[in-house]
Order: structure tokens, then C-alpha cells, then sequence
């Protein structure tokens, strides 16, 4: 089963949901955002901890690709 999140993400939103990989150390998440602002931390106290560009700088995704359909992307966390 899939479950979607919806989070407001500065004049736009984020739309996404975590998808199964066979990679075990990858955690890929599949995001809709229709100013092609993608971006999200892979924990938590990251965002508690750090601002601006330091939080840019540490939030723990080693990529993010394109998908076919405009403002998709699927990003990978460690």
C-alpha cells in the first residue's frame, strides 16, 4: 500500500510518497512539485538544527532524477 504526504513548501506544495527499491541502503522517494522546487530532509532533526544554505548543505540526499512527467522527481536518501 501506498501512502501519500502533502506538505506546503514556499509558493508551492510537495507531493510524494516513498517507493520500494532493491537497493537496501536507499530510502527513494517519488515527489511532485510543480515549481520543480524539490526538497526535504531525511531527518528530521536537521531541520530543527539548521537554516538557510547549512540545511541545503545537510539534507542527506545523494540525487535527484528527473521522471518522464513534468515536475516529478525521484530523489535518493542515505
Amino acid at each position: 500500500m501506498c501512502e501519500y504526504h502533502y506538505e506546503p513548501y514556499g509558493n508551492a506544495y510537495n507531493l510524494y510518497f516513498e517507493q520500494f527499491t532493491y537497493e537496501l541502503d536507499i530510502k527513494e522517494i517519488v515527489m511532485y512539485n510543480k515549481l520543480d522546487e524539490h526538497a526535504m530532509s531525511s531527518h528530521d532533526m536537521d531541520i530543527l538544527e539548521y537554516t538557510g544554505e547549512e540545511l541545503t548543505l545537510r539534507r542527506g540526499d545523494r540525487g535527484k532524477y528527473n521522471l518522464p512527467i513534468p515536475h516529478w522527481k525521484y530523489i535518493w536518501f542515505d
